[in-house]
């Protein structure tokens, strides 16, 4: 951060940031690169240097004395960027953490993800937890050595935090760094933590009531967000890309209450290794109506989160008792330790749970209609016990619409249809 300055040649900047100064040296950036970051002239540089007993080449075997007590070893020139970063933008300006960027930006990331992986990475390194240090600052790469790692993750652990969600958020950073990780930071994430959450026919009807009885100005945006999110099972960022197409028509298909005709979107999501991929989804014609909006702008989204945070949490504590376990948690996810509720990929865990129960378990229909690549990934978002597949099997499958029924019919009489 580059502190402001009264006039040519002052060094109060140098001042300001004396700390912070001497790092820079110290990791080997030139005279001329650190006058620069800071507004002064090499010669200004100098003269603070001198005032404060200091020298670059001083400062730079301080650097390597404080390496070779640390690693007992022999120090080559490159090891002077091994050193811990303890500042955010510092961090970000390191080479090893500029590739990985520049890899996420190839493979097309958003900047919100971007931005979300890196700060988490940022925060290993700096063995914060919250405003916590728990560890001490290392290098990003040190950050990532498996006793160290252990180290953090039983913390963690004892603290009462997301082990999972922090292992995945591992395994992300090491994928981008092409590195392995030991399999003790293997994440249950794909063995389908959360493969009961939904929210049922009747909750998706509450969801609505209750967004018109707390948002009645924003309705029509949550409505129709609720409704594209769960007929096409889309990810948050569907709502950045989407595009309508127009609309198609079938002959009557049953699992949709025998609707003909539907409304093609195109949406683009992450994939593998960040890749995107496009996808045609389906609206049935007689909810597509009600989508009213889309794409949606990031701050359309960031309020739309919010006021859905809300829905949801008065779904939580007035049906407390009708929710399954998967699904209380779910929405209840960490929330006193700061994590975000997952207001829209609840979603699509509800819109796989329900297609599988409509089209009776075609898993490689549902994965095309939806967007899987993979089949065997419902199981992480709608698994069901063999309990649930045999009572399941008695009864008359549900139409795969957001309503049907008697609250399709409370819904329209209500006027929130």
């Amino acid at each position: 951060m580059k502190a402001k300055i009264n006039g040519y040649g002052s060094s109060k900047a140098l001042d300001v940031n004396r700390e912070t100064v001497i790092r820079y040296l110290k990791r080997g950036l030139t005279a001329e690169e650190v006058a620069s970051k800071f507004g002064v002239g090499r010669r200004t540089l100098f003269l603070w240097l001198k005032k404060q007993g200091l020298s670059i080449k001083k400062l730079q075997e301080e650097a390597k004395k404080e390496l070779e007590q640390k690693y007992n070893r022999t120090i080559k020139r490159v090891d002077l960027y091994r050193l811990p970063v303890t500042e955010r933008e510092e961090f970000r300006q390191l080479d090893v953490v500029q590739k990985v960027i520049d890899r996420m930006m190839s493979a097309n990331l958003s900047k919100r993800t971007i931005n979300a992986h890196i700060n988490f990475w940022y925060r290993l390194s700096a063995g914060l937890i919250g405003e916590e240090r728990i560890l001490d600052p290392v290098h990003p790469i040190d950050a990532l050595d498996p006793d160290r790692l252990t180290k953090y993750v039983r913390i963690i652990r004892e603290r009462g935090y997301n082990v999972d969600a922090v292992k995945y958020a591992l395994k992300t950073i090491a994928k981008w760094l092409e590195i392995s990780l030991p399999p003790e930071f293997e994440t249950s994430e794909y063995k389908g933590k959360y493969r009961q959450c939904e929210l049922n026919v009747k909750m998706r009807y509450y969801f609505l009531k209750f967004a018109k009885e707390l948002f009645p100005n924003e309705y029509d945006l949550i409505r129709s967000t609720a409704i594209f999110l769960f007929q096409s099972a889309s990810r948050r960022e569907a709502l950045e890309t989407a595009e309508i197409l127009g609309y198609t028509k079938f002959k009557p298909i049953p699992e949709f209450n025998n609707e003909t005709e539907f409304l093609q979107i195109r949406t683009r999501e992450k994939g593998k290794k960040g890749r995107k991929i496009e996808w045609i989804k389906l609206i049935p014609k007689s909810f597509a109506e009600y989508i009213t909006k889309l794409p949606l702008t990031q701050t359309e989204i960031e309020n739309l989160r919010k006021m859905m945070k809300n829905i949801l949490f008065r779904i939580y504590h007035e049906f407390y008792d009708e929710l399954n376990e998967d699904t209380k948690n779910y929405i209840n996810l960490q929330t006193a330790k700061g994590i975000k509720t997952k207001v829209f990929h609840i979603w699509r865990h509800t819109a796989c749970r329900s297609a599988l129960k409509s089209f009776k378990w075609k898993m490689y229909y549902v994965s095309k209609l939806l967007g899987w690549e993979k089949t065997e990934n419902l199981k992480i978002y709608g698994d069901f016990t063999i309990n649930q597949l045999l009572e399941l099997e008695t009864e008359e499958a549900p139409p795969f619409l957001y309503l049907y029924g008697e609250w399709l019919e409370k819904a329209k009489k209500e006027g929130l249809l």
